[in-house]
């Protein structure tokens, strides 16, 4: 079957059939756009809220972590407060636990008198802690 072009051969007949090609195709065009730039800029805020929540999981996972380590570093403490300590024994004979082993790379005991003896690990070298740090130390908190 072929096409009958000779009803284009006129001038009006061309300009209604570009006429109604630009019509039809003008919106369609317009509509593909919008919807692109749309479901792009949804797209966008999606990864954006997913990465904010990821970010937020991970961040509280630490946090969670650290308070932990915190609490393990308090009873290892208060254990180490409630009966003698005899330096030459290893961590986990002493406190009957294998968690501070896997958990620290070292653990030190200090002093009041600036002694340090290691409880795990190799003792690195102690920094020198000021005066303020110090009195911050002794009330039971960390640096």
């Amino acid at each position: 079957m072929k096409l009958d072009t000779s009803v284009l051969r006129s001038r009006v007949a061309l300009r209604i059939f570009l006429l109604f090609g630009i019509c039809a195709l003008l919106p369609i065009t317009a509509q593909a756009i919008l919807t692109f730039s749309q479901v792009t800029a949804h797209l966008r805020d999606q990864t954006q809220m997913r990465l904010q929540q990821s970010v937020k999981s991970l961040g509280m996972a630490v946090f969670e972590r650290l308070l932990l380590y915190d609490a393990m570093l308090n009873g290892i403490a208060a254990d180490l407060r409630t009966g003698p300590f005899v330096p030459s024994k290893n961590l986990v004979q002493e406190l009957g636990d294998p968690l501070p082993q896997q958990r620290f790379l070292n653990l030190a005991l200090l002093t009041e008198d600036g002694q340090a003896t290691a409880l795990h690990g190799q003792l690195p070298l102690r920094p020198a802690f000021t005066s303020e740090e110090q009195q911050h130390l002794a009330s039971g908190k960390t640096l």
